[in-house]
């Protein structure tokens, strides 16, 4: 049995991670070695953003040590852990589950299904630990050092860090493949899965929020008694929070227990993970397998591009755009990946700002005490935001990449430069105006909430709106352009071609870097210049940049089309 496993996890680690090939191909290949170094290069810009993070971090839990509140600092460190797990887990195994040609190549073979399936358990889950690695990991390390803990207690937080995924990720899984068998026979099964998946983030956001406002109290006399119970047990919060995840008592001893406790909760974590693997690959052999087959069975139709279709009956541009729109309704895991985004943030945004203002918080209104005073600034950091955010959908940066096989068609007709580019930038940057504009209406209510009803709050709102669209540009038309310089054409399944194409993180990168100069270039240059000439600065800049990255990529584009 673990052999086969392992032999399982070994392909699936070859087929998707290779590192030899990217090695390979970065040495011997002149297009994929610069597009390396430009990777290496983005990683090295999002650095002083990652340390200024790890700072912020470091003073939170410096603020929590005078309250005597430490356990509560872990307790954020499991909610993020949760929180990432859903937020990330659920398309993970929608993609390596459902989207993937994996089970029909190793089914035929004499391997038994648990054992495949679960060696795609441990790939997810391996790409989780990754994930927690930049947002988890820091919360145990910063822990441990300021508590300056035992080496037996370092040992227990590197086990735990390691097993802590996996009972969420276990719980992800079972909600995935049952909305998925239940809603594949359906005729808009991909909207009800939209809408599935929509509603289970929200249940577990607002569930992590209801925990929260639990442990946290609000009035005078609750929170004297808090301190009272802080005084006594250090571990209160993980305590209390062991109410509702029981996996977080064995958190605590492992990483504050004696010796002998840290034994014992390491083995019970190592049990309770045993179990759960266990029990999911028996679920993943009777539901999964039957689930996926007749997922097989009503596969979604995807229609031929003609050269008709590219050129309508108007504008070629639109038609283009038409074609990028529909294509991305169409494929699920494309749909999953993009306008999702557009339901599931802003749905998030207002369930928090709700249980924050019901649980009576000050969070709020000293938020709305720093706009009053800083309301210029709040904007331009609002503008910002937005900027950063245009990079989390991915459209621009695998436009080429999603056409795959097909490519040639779009090659071959008569299109100009001009028409390809602004034809596929219209849809990233129409769902962009989209996005910010929930995003800056959600504002204004959360300000109109709490009786902030100036008219300037709108102007604001319409100036942070458009000058995030005018400073995103560039990066839409630089994901566009990476994506035509090094297009994932080969794929066997659509996931590839946007949860595996290294264009989309290249473009998260250069979102961040970009970002981080323009906040370092405000506080260090532009920060006693009026905040309008800042906005008009950074609109010309904006501008400039836009033209720069146009005039580069159409001069360019006949010939990496060709080359494509």
């Amino acid at each position: 049995m673990m052999k086969e496993f392992w032999l399982t996890c070994k392909f699936l680690l070859k087929q998707n991670l290779s590192l030899n090939y990217m090695l390979y191909k970065a040495k011997n290949d002149k297009k994929s070695r610069r597009m390396f170094i430009l990777f290496i290069i983005v990683i090295l810009m999002c650095i002083p953003s990652y340390v200024a993070t790890i700072r912020s971090i470091v003073g939170i839990f410096e603020g929590f040590q005078q309250l005597m509140m430490e356990s509560l600092f872990i307790v954020m460190a499991i909610f993020i852990s949760i929180l990432s797990i859903f937020l990330f887990g659920i398309f993970q195994f929608i993609g390596y589950f459902y989207f993937s040609n994996d089970v029909r190549i190793l089914t035929p073979l004499p391997i038994k299904p648990k054992n495949y399936l679960l060696s795609k358990f441990f790939f997810i889950y391996l790409i989780e630990l990754l994930i927690s690695v930049f947002l988890v990991l820091p919360f145990f390390i910063i822990y441990g050092i300021k508590q300056g803990i035992a080496l037996y207690h370092w040992l227990g937080i590197i086990i735990t860090f390691f097993l802590m995924p996996i009972i969420p990720l276990i719980i992800v899984g079972f909600i995935t493949v049952i909305l998925m068998s239940l809603t594949n026979l359906t005729r808009n099964r991909d909207a009800l899965r939209l809408i599935g998946y929509t509603v289970v983030l929200v249940v577990a956001f607002i569930f992590q929020i209801t925990v929260y406002r639990n442990l946290i109290p609000t009035s005078p006399e609750e929170q004297y008694d808090l301190f009272e119970r802080l005084a006594e047990n250090s571990q209160y919060f993980l305590d209390k929070f062991a109410l509702y995840y029981p996996v977080s008592k064995l958190i605590s001893l492992s990483i504050s227990g004696s010796f002998i406790e840290v034994i014992l909760s390491i083995i019970c974590l190592f049990g309770l993970s045993f179990i759960f693997v266990y029990l999911f690959s028996l679920f993943l052999q009777l539901v999964f397998i039957n689930s996926y087959l007749k997922e097989l069975d009503n596969p979604t139709r995807k229609k031929k591009i003609k050269e008709r279709q590219i050129k309508g009956r108007g504008n070629t541009i639109f038609a283009i755009a038409k074609i990028d729109f529909n294509t991305l309704l169409k494929v699920p895991i494309y749909l999953f990946n993009t306008f999702a985004l557009l339901i599931i943030v802003p749905v998030v945004l207002i369930i928090s700002v709700v249980f924050v203002q019901q649980s009576g918080a000050s969070e709020l209104d000293q938020i709305v005490s720093l706009y009053q005073k800083y309301r210029e600034i709040f904007w331009l950091g609002v503008t910002l935001a937005l900027t950063v955010l245009s990079t989390w959908i991915p459209i621009a940066p695998t436009s080429f990449s999603r056409e795959g096989k097909t490519n040639w068609i779009m090659r071959t007709l008569p299109i100009t430069s001009r028409e390809h580019i602004l034809g596929r930038l219209l849809v990233p940057f129409v769902t962009q105006i989209v996005f910010n504009l929930e995003l800056i209406i959600l504002v204004w209510i959360a300000l109109y909430s709490k009786g902030i009803t100036d008219i300037d709050n709108i102007i604001y709102g319409v100036i942070a709106l458009v000058l995030a669209l005018v400073m995103s540009v560039p990066l839409l038309l630089t994901g566009l352009y990476i994506d035509l310089s090094r297009p994932m054409l080969a794929w066997d399944t659509p996931q590839r071609a946007i949860k595996q194409n290294m264009n989309v993180l290249i473009q998260m990168g250069i979102g961040i870097a970009y970002a981080t100069v323009l906040f370092l270039s405000y506080r260090y240059i532009f920060r006693l210049v009026p905040e309008p000439f800042v906005y008009l600065i950074y609109c010309g800049l904006g501008i400039f940049i836009s033209v720069v990255v146009y005039k580069y990529t159409e001069k360019n584009f006949a010939k990496k089309l060709i080359l494509m």
